[in-house]
């Protein structure tokens, strides 16, 4: 099992110990992520699947306090990210049986602004960079 963050050294303390987890410095909001997954020597040249769990949420409570910084931010991790993570292990996911796996959140979904789960003026620019993140779901797996 191969685990990913930004900070190895204060991140994901809970499997230092487990000899079965190599924990690797990737961050996914640079581009040079790409050549980091494809020039890896530490990942096998074949990987059975990849679970993407990574994003970033600011809170923005209603259009009045959105912060565009903020906003992008959200967008370059959330929904960029995921299609760099994409690139970067292409080759080593080119195969039959391997899955690319994106978690994503209720909030991306466009029906629950008119369903009344959600209120529709709520964390603008986290659901919307969730909603682009389920499109490039959409994207990498086809």
């Amino acid at each position: 099992i191969f685990a990913t963050c930004r900070n190895p050294e204060k991140d994901l303390n809970e499997f230092k110990a487990n000899p079965n987890v190599q924990i690797l410095s990737l961050d996914i909001g640079n581009d040079s992520c790409i050549n980091d997954l494809k020039n890896s020597n530490t990942l096998p040249e074949k990987l059975d699947i990849c679970v993407l769990n990574a994003g970033i949420l600011y809170r923005d409570t209603c259009l009045d306090e959105a912060n565009t910084k903020d906003m992008l931010d959200m967008y370059n991790i959330n929904a960029i990210g995921p299609i760099r993570v994409a690139k970067g292990l292409k080759s080593r996911l080119n195969f039959e049986n391997s899955k690319f796996l994106l978690t994503s959140s209720i909030s991306g979904s466009c029906g629950t602004t008119f369903a009344g789960e959600m209120p529709i003026d709520g964390s603008i620019g986290y659901r919307m960079s969730k909603s682009a993140a389920n499109m490039s779901g959409l994207v990498i797996n086809n």
